[in-house]
């Protein structure tokens, strides 16, 4: 059958292989949620865009309340 030898060899493998996959799993966790230098350069792209329309919101509305003073 199955010899002794054998038997302590699985005993010690198994949960060393256990560990080794739960720390892959947590590398590939941790590599999945940081951003691509793809997305920064989307993010800031569209913050830009953010403030471009904020910047010109306000703009009309000053032009707005100068119109009203008139």
């Amino acid at each position: 059958m199955i010899e002794w030898g054998f038997c302590v060899f699985l005993t010690f493998l198994v949960p060393v292989v256990l560990v080794l996959v739960v720390v892959m799993i947590v590398l590939a966790a941790r590599g999945s949620m940081q951003k691509s230098p793809t997305q920064e350069q989307q993010d800031a792209e569209a913050r830009a865009r953010r403030a471009a329309g904020r910047a010109a919101r306000d703009a009309a509305r000053e032009a707005d309340r100068d119109a009203d003073r008139d």
